[in-house]
């Protein structure tokens, strides 16, 4: 991640080098599918460093964005409650209208988790949000 940070957090970062939001989904799409038993930093950890450079950049989140950082954090159910907030804030933060396969990452965790009062709650906001399951 040593090239992230440079274009990213770097305040002299060259023009060349610094990421558009389809790089930065890239980059969240890949973190979503890598196993984290062989990556050097946890792929959740890395996923906010991204979305963190992503905002800082003021490139726009769109619904893939939140989809795939959903699903990276919901990896458990501590994990789950941020994808939820996370989720449930778009609308508001961002103006985002949320897919479908938006919830499913957190429907999935709380499922795992055994807390079908959460998942009753996504089902509620879905529901709000227009999101028929």
């Amino acid at each position: 991640m040593g090239t992230f940070d440079a274009a990213v957090f770097g305040l002299d970062a060259a023009p060349d080098l610094r990421l558009a939001a389809h790089q930065y989904n890239q980059l969240l799409h890949l973190l979503a599918s890598a196993d984290g038993a062989v990556f050097p930093v946890h792929p959740a950890t890395a996923a906010r460093r991204v979305f963190a450079g992503m905002l800082e950049a003021r490139a726009p989140p769109s619904e893939a964005t939140i989809t795939s950082l959903a699903c990276i954090v919901a990896a458990d159910a501590e994990g789950a409650y941020e994808a939820f907030r996370l989720l449930s804030s778009m609308g508001q933060k961002y103006g985002l209208a949320l897919r479908l396969r938006s919830y499913s990452p957190v429907l999935a965790a709380f499922r795992r988790a055994g807390e079908a009062g959460k998942a009753y709650a996504v089902e509620a906001h879905m529901a709000a949000s227009v999101a028929s399951p």
